[in-house]
């Protein structure tokens, strides 16, 4: 079981803490639920309720979507130490677009969606040094999922030489 103390020291070296002071960083690691998954655990499947932000504290997270074509689990990310994932459930009351695994033993930080909500409400000054980073946060997640599927999609084929 993870202190007080090391969630705090924890979420300091998350970047999207980064800047807070103390009393900030206290509101949010008292929120936080320790959970713990063995190797090829799911964490949430595609098209469950999104209901909590993922921090990693330890292990890693494999991010998987469902492909339309071959119906197989397509890799979309490898989710490290002190990365998160889940975030858009905070967002949108949209089901979950894809399913984390634990790629080996992990231990994530959970922030359950009507915590986070809490925080907002009764903290501007922390919601605005969330969403400033958050947000980029996010955009940069967008153009790498941009890129992944021009990557894979858009592989030229030999038909295209002559163009």
């Amino acid at each position: 079981m993870i202190s007080m103390e090391e969630r705090a020291k924890f979420l300091k070296s998350v970047k999207i803490f980064q800047g807070m002071n103390d009393d900030e960083i206290s509101k949010i690691s008292n929120l936080l639920n320790e959970e713990n998954f063995i190797a090829d655990r799911v964490v949430f499947k595609e098209n469950d309720a999104g209901t909590k932000w993922y921090f990693v504290k330890s292990g890693t997270v494999k991010i998987t979507k469902k492909s339309e074509k071959t119906g197989k689990e397509e890799p979309l990310a490898i989710i490290k130490k002190e990365e998160f994932f889940g975030e858009m459930a905070l967002l949108d009351d949209k089901p979950r677009c894809a399913t984390a695994t634990a790629k080996e033993n992990s231990v994530l930080l959970s922030f359950r969606k009507q915590d986070f909500k809490k925080i907002i409400e009764e903290n501007p000054a922390l919601t605005l040094k969330i969403y400033k980073i958050f947000i980029p946060q996010l955009c940069k997640k967008l153009r790498e999922t941009d890129k992944h599927m021009v990557d894979s999609f858009f592989t030229p084929s030999p038909l295209d030489a002559g163009f």
